[in-house]
């Protein structure tokens, strides 16, 4: 992931993983060491491709697999899955047909109340 030999700076990492800058500052900070950019004389930040990597991995755990943060990182750290870490409720996984039912019954009240 290196550019002519160069490490790849914050907004270009941001470019090539769809994470915004601020996303990728506040991650840095919540998971401690596993994204670890080396920094300029500036101070800028400069990822190498394991950070690279591990941003990619982040935002899998986090926005396709519904882990929290707490449990991502978890896993980050000892590579457990626990289920107590995922979210209570995935939304590709939450049964919605309980909500369904209660709309239905309430429109139906409504309805009959109206022709009464």
């Amino acid at each position: 992931m290196k550019r002519n030999g160069t490490l790849l700076r914050i907004g270009d990492v941001a470019g090539i993983t769809k994470v915004s800058i601020h996303t990728l500052r506040y991650w840095e900070n919540v998971f401690g060491g596993v994204i670890d950019p080396c920094r300029s004389e500036g101070g800028q930040r400069k990822y190498g491709e394991r950070d690279i990597e591990k941003i990619f991995e982040i935002k899998r755990l986090l926005k396709e697999e519904g882990y929290s943060i707490n449990g991502a990182r978890r896993i980050l750290k000892n590579g457990s899955r626990d289920e107590r870490s995922v979210f209570p409720y995935r939304v590709r996984e939450f049964d919605w047909s309980h909500i369904a039912q209660e709309v239905t019954e309430l429109i139906r009240q409504k309805l009959s109340r109206e022709m009464d």
